[in-house]
């Protein structure tokens, strides 16, 4: 298997990010983590989505460390500063979890709070199905894991067939599409760093591909095992969406009244807020995130 690393030069200089590197082997592949507050502090991990990695989480790892969080922060394999396995054909939904599963174990990490977004929440939730005692609270945040039933939006049927068709992508272009506050040239430079090569691509090119559309599909499987867990968590978990994201607007739905922990929480939609809620609303997102801590701690 061939395996890329994005050049530790591509990450000098980025805006506000400028936390120290970690890594640990998840199974033959380096996951790559940011890792900042107080050593025994409460542990909450925050999980990126597609096509993102963790500079999305730059302003909350800064709001809940000064908060007095242990805060973690991985890429997801094929994204950020993790490696990069260049066969497309590698990364299955079956192996992401596998991969972020192997992240929780390596670094024996319990009574997890975890933040998920986008394709972080369609992994995340599955691994927390699949070993739902190492989390004590979640929020998911513009996210959704769908087993095929439901149709796909229109917005992201053009991103999958986007994605497909382009020679190279630009996440960064693409990470300022989804939002509706404007994103600077080099914040957007930022996303897109740690894909200098097309072959540096195959996560993010990968990840359309793993939705399931039909119930066949290899992950809609996945997706059901993980509900049958899903549907008896009553440990809290909080949803924060972006009114205005094309694809997830009212997805948390799915997991409102059918998820337990969902029960009596001050669940927030937050106005003039995109898919990257973190770019849009980061303030509001941040004081949501830490308020439900709160709460859920007291």
């Amino acid at each position: 298997m061939q395996v890329l690393k994005t050049p530790d030069a591509a990450f000098d200089g980025l805006p506000d990010y400028h936390f120290a590197p970690h890594y640990v082997d998840v199974g033959g592949v380096d996951m790559h983590y940011v890792l900042e507050g107080p050593d025994h502090g409460p542990v909450i991990v925050l999980v990126h989505g597609q096509p993102s990695w963790s500079y999305l989480y730059r302003h909350t790892i800064k709001d809940l460390a000064a908060a007095g969080y242990r805060v973690y922060a991985p890429d997801l394999i094929g994204f950020g500063r993790s490696d990069k396995p260049a066969d497309q054909t590698i990364y299955t939904y079956a192996q992401h979890v596998t991969w972020l599963s192997a992240f929780f174990s390596r670094l024996d990490l319990k009574d997890v709070s975890v933040v998920l977004h986008d394709w972080g929440g369609s992994i995340g939730l599955c691994v927390i199905a699949a070993d739902p005692g190492r989390f004590a609270r979640v929020v998911a945040t513009n996210t959704a894991i769908v087993d095929g039933t439901l149709p796909m939006p229109e917005a992201w049927e053009r991103f999958r067939d986007g994605v497909a068709a382009s020679a190279r992508l630009d996440v960064g272009a693409l990470a300022r599409d989804f939002c509706l506050r404007p994103m600077t040239d080099n914040v957007a430079s930022a996303y897109d760093a740690p894909f200098p090569t097309r072959d540096h691509e195959a996560g993010p090119r990968a990840f359309p591909t793993l939705v399931p559309v039909t119930p066949d599909d290899p992950g809609a499987e996945i997706v059901r095992g993980a509900w049958k867990t899903l549907e008896s968590f009553d440990r809290p978990f909080l949803t924060i969406y972006g009114q205005d994201d094309r694809i997830y607007a009212g997805a948390e739905q799915l997991f409102i009244g059918r998820v337990p922990g969902t029960e009596q929480q001050d669940h927030v939609v937050l106005d003039e807020a995109g898919h990257f809620i973190q770019e849009d609303q980061p303030r509001a997102f941040n004081d949501a995130i830490l308020s439900f801590l709160k709460r859920s701690t007291t």
